[in-house]
């Protein structure tokens, strides 16, 4: 679905209101935001990125309104129901053609003939869980050794491992999806490491998240945008926690890691999850960054790195929103960069600060080379895939490691 509840709900109070666009008259956001209890700006702000997500889908708000109505209140006729409650709601999702992965039938009414009543029903999309217990027993069933060594924080350079992007579960037009993705994203890991053996490392820094998940129980993104993908869901997080303990492993064999988790736009809750099934398997064995800040930072001695997914910010504001966030690390350190992902195309641009310093700001590419249904309609095809290590020592950068999936 294109819009969400919230979406609804702010749509309905204009309707209400009389002050609706597609009405032919100007908004009047002040007595909008009263009757929500919001901030003028606020409601505006909203209303416009509506619009804007709508047309993006080639369609008009008040068709959404209209497509949203019919789904939510339904009134069907249904034959040879029998006396089963459940054959009725099963009835319904045959002649509907609802997702009944996706949206939970509840029957409101019966009325008419017995023999071949009309039904009246709300479809409501079921919600993603609000717990992960069931999730965190994952843990319990994996075969798996850790082989961390000890003392194996000594070495005088910091790497920073970039596995941006994943899309774990992503189904390309050709059929391929989580087998290739995997197989492709360990043989780039391994290619890094083995790059980097012989530099003494103190420090692996790997981003954990930033859409490593393709997508939510319901099989879209964490706004409501369908996604291809090519196994469950819950298969996809087990697989997303076996890569992840795997990749601790293997980097650990160069140094001590420390994780930034960072949430992306597809499965933000999953993202969270899946850094926590992390943080509690490997225990004191690694170092976790644990701020609930959308953006992440990192010092290693002078050099200070800034982590979002990019999905959010602005490019125009990275700059302060790290001398904001952290004052005190901005001014102790002589390299600055921020890394981003989200738009899978490795790119960098620098920001001068002063004759000597400049604030460079790095897109990295994704890790999967999959075109979907939406990427290969829109040309967005044949992207250079990889993993990238930047090898850091004092204040400068002083290497860089490509691994092509």
């Amino acid at each position: 679905m294109i819009l969400t509840e919230r979406d609804i709900e702010l749509l309905n109070v204009c309707k209400e209101v009389n002050h609706a666009k597609w009405l032919g008259q100007t908004p009047n956001w002040k007595e909008v935001g009263e009757r929500l209890g919001r901030t003028n700006n606020g409601v505006g702000k909203q209303y416009r990125r509506i619009e804007k997500r709508v047309k993006k889908h080639g369609t008009s708000i008040s068709d959404q309104l209209e497509n949203y109505s019919n789904i939510i209140s339904n009134v069907a006729t249904i034959e040879n129901i029998g006396d089963n409650p459940q054959t009725l709601i099963d009835s319904i999702y045959a002649s509907s053609g609802i997702d009944r992965n996706r949206y939970e039938i509840k029957i409101k009414n019966l009325w008419g003939n017995p023999d071949k009543p009309q039904v009246s029903y709300d479809v409501i999309p079921k919600a993603i869980p609000d717990n992960y217990e069931e999730i965190f027993e994952t843990l319990s069933k994996l075969d798996f050794k850790f082989d961390i060594p000890e003392n194996n924080d000594v070495g005088d350079h910091m790497v920073l491992f970039s596995t941006y992007d994943l899309h774990l579960s992503k189904r390309g037009v050709d059929g391929t999806g989580h087998n290739e993705t995997i197989e492709g994203y360990k043989r780039a890991v391994e290619e890094l490491v083995a790059q980097l053996r012989s530099y003494s490392i103190s420090r692996v820094v790997w981003v954990l998240g930033n859409d490593l998940i393709h997508s939510t129980i319901l099989n879209q993104t964490t706004a409501g945008t369908p996604q291809d993908v090519s196994t469950g869901w819950k298969y996809a997080f087990d697989l997303a926690c076996e890569l992840s303990l795997w990749t601790v492993n293997i980097l650990s064999q160069l140094g001590k890691v420390h994780i930034i988790p960072i949430e992306g736009n597809h499965s933000t809750s999953d993202d969270f999850a899946l850094s926590r099934v992390v943080k509690h398997a490997f225990g004191d064995r690694i170092t976790f960054d644990d701020s609930l800040n959308s953006r992440k930072y990192y010092k290693f001695d002078r050099v200070g790195l800034q982590f979002a997914h990019g999905h959010e910010e602005k490019k125009t504001s990275m700059l302060s929103l790290f001398i904001t966030e952290e004052p005190e690390m901005f001014v102790n350190t002589d390299l600055h960069i921020s890394y981003t992902g989200h738009l899978h195309g490795l790119k960098t641009s620098v920001t001068t600060i002063s004759e000597e310093h400049g604030f460079i700001q790095r897109t990295l590419p994704s890790m999967n080379p999959r075109n979907d249904s939406w990427h290969n309609g829109k040309g967005y095809i044949n992207n250079n895939a990889m993993g990238i290590a930047h090898l850091f020592k004092g204040n400068k950068q002083v290497a860089e490691f490509y691994a092509h999936v």
